[in-house]
């Protein structure tokens, strides 16, 4: 009978964990790409773009394509796919979801927690604009590397600085305020008291300089004042009436601000931002 060396077996369940958490790793997408609109090739760029931008961002990403959106419309199948997926990170789920719905011939942004931030109306407007060249030119893949690339931009660029989430449903707005990391509200007052200790050291060297006190000092106001009095007369000579038409304001643009990020709410009562085109 062999004997067996117990010592080998912690080394060998290493070795099995080690090589299967590689293949998870390699087998790992955040495409589904039920329309089959994607290359092998083109899915593995996109896949590479995302687990790039995550370890960047710290927020999630996914690419979706389907030729049956089940009868909803595309921000709603864009809406529950994100969420079914457990793709957002956090406590808010943060992240953002690029469909391409063949059914409703849409292209679609869905976003959460903190990339309703970052991706504001006209900015989720703007990408857009540029992901639709590439659909209607029929380069499917090229759009979604061309969203995910110009949110990066974004996000690099920074939650603009009066950025508010509107709810679509109640109307209300939630700003985004220094204890999420926005206004300096600290900065603003440490600016009032340095400001105010300034005046205050002004008013006193002032004073120092002048030595005048109400009890001993008395102003000269015969010999220092004087009083010229001079007459004079206007006369209307012609009158001229000029009429203008004055322009009306131009209506508003579709998200009212460039801060404005409108949001709405899922089948399943959570928050989310987004938009969608027409191809």
């Amino acid at each position: 009978m062999r004997k067996i060396h117990f010592r080998w077996i912690p080394a060998v369940l290493l070795l099995c964990l080690s090589f299967s958490q590689t293949v998870l790793a390699a087998n790992t997408t955040y495409v589904i790409d039920d329309a089959g609109l994607f290359s092998k090739s083109e899915i593995n760029a996109i896949n590479d773009k995302i687990e790039q931008l995550q370890a960047d961002t710290n927020m999630g990403y996914i690419v979706v394509t389907t030729e049956d959106a089940e009868g909803k419309s595309s921000q709603e199948y864009a809406d529950d796919t994100y969420e079914a997926s457990g793709v957002g990170i956090g406590d808010d789920y943060s992240g953002m979801l690029y469909l391409i719905d063949m059914d409703n011939r849409e292209i679609c942004i869905s976003t959460e927690g903190q990339m309703i931030r970052y991706l504001t109306d006209d900015r989720i407007e703007s990408i857009l604009d540029s992901a639709f060249n590439d659909v209607a030119d029929g380069n499917y893949a090229d759009s979604a590397l061309t969203v995910l690339e110009d949110a990066e931009d974004y996000i690099e660029e920074g939650i603009v600085s009066d950025q508010h989430n509107y709810d679509s449903e109640t109307g209300e707005s939630d700003y985004y305020y220094e204890d999420e990391g926005g206004f300096p509200i600290f900065s603003m007052l440490f600016g009032m008291i340095v400001g105010l200790i300034a005046a205050l050291i002004k008013y006193f060297v002032v004073k120092g300089d002048y030595q005048l006190t109400s009890d001993t000092y008395e102003y000269p106001l015969a010999e220092k004042s004087s009083l010229d009095l001079n007459v004079t007369e206007d006369r209307l000579v012609n009158k001229f009436v000029t009429h203008r038409r004055i322009p009306k304001d131009p209506p508003p643009s579709s998200s009212g601000s460039s801060g404005r990020s409108t949001v709405h709410h899922s089948s399943s009562g959570r928050t989310h931002g987004g938009g969608s085109r027409k191809f």
